[in-house]
């Protein structure tokens, strides 16, 4: 079992936290979150902190982590940073909209949803940001399928820190 979920969620002054209906309702600077609790999850505020109580331990650790989550996106907001990795690949963000050039014959056109903001200083790296950490993720995966790394080359979408690990090709 996990103790993750023993720990109490420290609340930032800025943070505020409202627990209504089995609904969780995180407000901060950046925005609001909203999350709704299974019955088997109690929720107790007391000073800056959050505590959670369960009977249901296998969700323990995993509630308290999406809290969290939730608490530092609305103060701070997550990052992700995607790079394109092969000649001639490029990203390119126009309207409400991006491009991708990564080898086919047509571009790939794929639609940014409202509550992801996407920047590109360079043409191969793509910086998704949100508030909330699952969405984002969901987005980048999304965007990774369209070319996910060779295993020989190394060529395709990469996350900021992935290691791929190569293949050796055939031999004569």
């Amino acid at each position: 079992m996990s103790n993750i979920g023993k720990n109490p969620i420290m609340i930032p002054n800025n943070v505020k936290i409202e627990i209504i209906n089995k609904y969780l309702i995180v407000i901060g600077n950046l925005g609001v979150l909203i999350k709704k609790m299974p019955d088997t999850i109690e929720l107790l505020k007391s000073n800056n902190r959050l505590f959670i109580k369960t009977k249901n331990f296998s969700l323990w650790g995993t509630y308290r982590m999406l809290i969290n989550n939730m608490v530092i996106g609305v103060s701070k907001g997550f990052i992700i940073k995607l790079r394109l990795v092969g000649v001639g690949y490029r990203f390119f963000i126009e309207n409400k909209h991006i491009k991708l050039k990564i080898g086919y014959t047509n571009m790939i056109k794929i639609s940014i949803p409202n509550y992801i903001k996407v920047k590109s200083i360079k043409n191969t790296i793509l910086y998704l940001y949100g508030l909330d950490l699952q969405k984002i993720k969901e987005y980048a995966y999304k965007i990774r399928l369209f070319k996910q790394p060779d295993p020989y080359k190394g060529k395709g979408i990469l996350f900021e820190n992935e290691i791929i690990h190569f293949k050796e090709g055939k031999k004569k």
